[in-house]
């Protein structure tokens, strides 16, 4: 296995891939400023930051956000995509930034004020997919690229 940021390569090029899969005109950003991919379809722009994680021991997929992206980044057609890294597929779960924003607020994405991030954690759970405990279902999320519209 590579190294985090391999990973977090390889989690671009998937995203990437499964976007131009569905039609859309997508590319990786040569520069990270933020934003990982973007994207054009039916003249409309989507800007997207990715982020990938394998599943640790205690079952979770973890993730961290920088708050200063989030707040750079939260108007307009941006969205956060979530790869679930498996031995076998991946899963995406496919959040638009006011979501994101909305669950930070319903403290289902936790604050970590001393590290200026955000750590966002995903578990499957009874066929559904959990953000941060048990109250949060987010299994509309998944694999749902109509959400991209």
């Amino acid at each position: 296995m590579g190294t985090s940021q391999d990973m977090g390569a390889a989690g671009e090029y998937a995203v990437t891939s499964e976007m131009l899969y569905r039609g859309f005109n997508a590319s990786i950003m040569s520069v990270d400023t933020g934003i990982d991919v973007v994207a054009v379809k039916d003249n409309k722009t989507y800007l997207v930051q990715v982020k990938t994680s394998k599943e640790y021991d205690n079952g979770y997929y973890h993730y961290d956000v920088r708050m200063k992206s989030l707040e750079r980044f939260s108007s307009g057609n941006i969205f956060y995509i979530f790869v679930l890294r498996h031995e076998n597929k991946n899963d995406f779960i496919i959040l638009p930034s006011v979501e994101v924003e909305k669950k930070i607020k319903e403290k289902a994405i936790k604050t970590i004020e001393k590290h200026n991030k955000y750590r966002v954690m995903f578990k499957f759970y009874d066929d559904k997919i959990i953000l941060g405990n048990k109250s949060h279902d987010v299994t509309y999320f998944l694999n749902n690229w109509d959400i991209l519209k």
